[in-house]
């Protein structure tokens, strides 16, 4: 009984939540947009993930948001709701590709958690780029696709975090880091 009650007590936070993002979107709060689109994008105990609600909230908001914000919000929509396919993995890469160079760590990383396989293709190119994974990009982890991680992981020094596995959320963030290092202030 105590857990039924808390399981509801959390589906109405998340509700309560959802409820004052969008009343604070609708009075023109970008940070607020942002963060009601992402929540259904992302989901959460309190929220589970629903990309389509994710979609109308953003084509709602898509005054109120940036042009970068909204961009980054689309591809994840279509990177988390589209059944992979040859064709899903040429509009991941274009869609990855159009994104602001400094959405680019945040892309990479939210691709992981959205679609798995999206992520390697996506890390396959941008390795590939920078002459890390001379082999094609097939979405697959296999050997050749760890072997250029690897290779990139040890050029930029950080082979000892990349060596616990490229498919952990940290290893992602520190990868997108040294993919896309920030402009020095």
């Amino acid at each position: 009984m105590g857990l039924l009650i808390c399981l509801a007590g959390a589906s109405a936070a998340g509700a309560q939540s959802i409820a004052e993002l969008r009343v604070a979107a609708e009075q023109g709060d970008r940070n607020a947009a942002r963060d009601l689109v992402d929540a259904y994008i992302d989901g959460s105990d309190e929220q589970p993930r629903d990309l389509k609600a994710a979609s109308r909230e953003l084509d709602s908001f898509r005054e109120v948001l940036s042009e970068n914000q909204a961009q980054l919000r689309r591809y994840l929509i279509y990177v988390g709701a589209v059944p992979a396919s040859p064709e899903y993995f040429r509009q991941v890469a274009t869609g990855f590709a159009a994104q602001a160079e400094s959405q680019k760590r945040s892309a990479l990383r939210r691709t992981l958690r959205l679609n798995r396989n999206a992520y390697v293709f996506v890390l396959e190119r941008e390795l590939a780029a920078r002459g890390f994974h001379p082999w094609p990009t097939d979405s697959q982890l296999d050997k050749d696709t760890l072997s250029g991680i690897l290779s990139f992981c040890a050029s930029v020094s950080i082979l000892k975090e990349c060596q616990r596995g490229p498919m952990r959320r940290s290893v992602a963030r520190v990868i997108a880091n040294h993919l896309w290092p920030r402009d020095p202030d």
